[in-house]
């Protein structure tokens, strides 16, 4: 973990990061004509809408040049929104993005050790370092599990190294939340309206067969059309050795064959050792069948590979409340030592049929 004085010491060395960029509407489509100009200078990160100093930001996520600001609820702006997101247009988004969580996420533990030294229990605070953003993660209170969830990059990684060398790859896809390789799409119903998503191969292939029809008719549509729809069936985890057979059992769980996609989901845990992810996908498409029993197997089977895997823990509250256990949401309670988990998150379980 970065320490208080370096932490301090890299936000006032460091030189300001300057960038243009464009605001973006609830659509995610840039507003005005011409780009402004922002920084971040190691300690605020300056935009024309707002200042954000570090401690004003949760976290920071970005997906291709659009970097999206998480803001901590006792922030200024936090009381009237959640994010602020822009497009980076020039300038190093990379290392802003990077910055931003490495600080935030060394600020967010210093203030738990801090808090946990007035309480007299200083010495069970415990945090470890993501070896592939560099973030801080808290895993105070958790059990030691072979694996370790980081919640600025969003991905599981195997704690002693003994991982797939391709772990850092997979995560939560933004449309399906379901656990995958997710890469760039641009989606184009019209060729006049443009725009990139980031998704997984499974997420899309249903959106990319409907701009293949509707671009038919318009030639000038037909190659991104035609090129996107043959890049869903390539990708995904088509060359992954260690994850040979994900993006198949994700595309059962979409289409609604939830029993060959627990079958296919139970495989590839068994062969992979610690799996979080998949125990969770597992989870998710039990969940959206209401096999809640089933589910809440498959996340207590998850969090037992990744004690502090946050996307896990929301569901298996939600899935224990849908059974009406009230103990067992009670003794979940008592051993979840992460961020306070909304119990009812129902959007999280119906997943998007995308497929």
């Amino acid at each position: 973990m970065i320490s208080e004085t370096d932490a301090s010491a890299i936000s006032n060395l460091s030189p300001a990061l300057h960038f243009r960029f464009h605001e973006v509407d609830d659509h995610g489509r840039e507003t005005g004509l011409r780009s402004r100009p922002g920084r971040f200078d190691g300690q605020t990160l300056w935009l024309s809408v707002a200042a954000l100093s570090v401690a004003d930001i949760r976290k920071t996520q970005r997906r291709h040049n659009r970097l999206i600001v998480h803001l901590a609820p006792e922030s200024p702006m936090g009381s009237f929104t959640r994010t602020v997101a822009f497009n980076v247009n020039s300038g190093p988004i990379g290392a802003l993005h990077a910055s931003l969580n490495e600080l935030v996420s060394a600020r967010r533990a210093q203030t738990r050790h801090r808090e946990l030294g007035d309480e007299g229990t200083a010495g069970s605070f415990r945090s470890t370092e993501c070896p592939h953003c560099r973030s801080t993660l808290d895993l105070t209170g958790f059990a030691e599990t072979p694996q370790v969830y980081c919640d600025f990059c969003d991905t599981v990684y195997t704690a002693d190294g003994s991982g797939p060398e391709d772990e850092a790859e997979f995560s939560l896809c933004d449309r399906s939340r379901l656990y995958a390789r997710s890469r760039s799409f641009i989606e184009s119903f019209v060729p006049w309206d443009r725009h990139r998503v980031h998704v997984c191969n499974a997420a899309f292939r249903h959106t990319a067969a409907q701009m293949f029809l509707c671009n038919l008719p318009l030639v000038i549509g037909m190659p991104n059309a035609a090129y996107q729809l043959f890049r869903t069936r390539l990708g995904g985890d088509a060359r992954s050795r260690a994850f040979h057979g994900l993006q198949r059992a994700n595309v059962q769980a979409l289409t609604g064959h939830t029993d060959r996609a627990i079958s296919s989901y139970r495989a590839l845990a068994e062969r992979l050792g610690p799996a979080a992810g998949v125990h969770y996908n597992e989870g998710l498409a039990a969940g959206k069948a209401e096999y809640f029993a089933e589910a809440v197997l498959a996340f207590e089977a998850s969090l037992a590979d990744c004690a502090n895997y946050r996307p896990a823990a929301e569901l298996l509250a939600l899935s224990l409340q849908r059974m009406g256990d009230r103990d067992g949401l009670e003794n979940f309670a008592a051993r979840w030592h992460g961020e306070p988990v909304p119990a009812l998150c129902e959007s999280r379980l119906r997943l998007v049929d995308a497929a």
